[in-house]
């Protein structure tokens, strides 16, 4: 689930990940896609083990509705999801449990 880095060890996040996050809460221009391009193959990855591991068959379709509503969710109410990552954090980490809160609220209405 979580990146490695050649060594092995986990990497609690990338150098830029509370900077993206901090452009992200002060509206700066092109700061949400840059934050959905940088983790989007991650909230996928993320997904298709969900399906995995619960035995969902999710379409492709059904996964990419899932990933619009995880980016859906970590914006809306001006970024409350984001408003709740610790800086001293994990960020992958705090991705990877909002996905799945969000992806299994979500396919359990299904």
């Amino acid at each position: 689930l979580l990146m490695t880095s050649s060594t092995g060890t986990e990497a609690s996040h990338s150098p830029g990940d509370h900077e993206m996050i901090q452009a992200c809460l002060e509206h700066r221009p092109f700061a949400w896609q840059s934050f959905v391009d940088r983790n989007l193959a991650t909230v996928i990855s993320i997904i298709g083990q969900i399906n995995e591991a619960n035995s969902l068959n999710l379409t492709e379709a059904r996964r990419d509705s899932l990933a619009e509503d995880v980016f859906r969710q970590l914006r809306a109410n001006d970024f409350e999801l984001l408003r709740k990552f610790h800086e001293n954090g994990n960020f992958r980490t705090f991705l990877i449990i909002c996905t799945r809160r969000i992806v299994l609220s979500q396919t359990d209405k299904d």
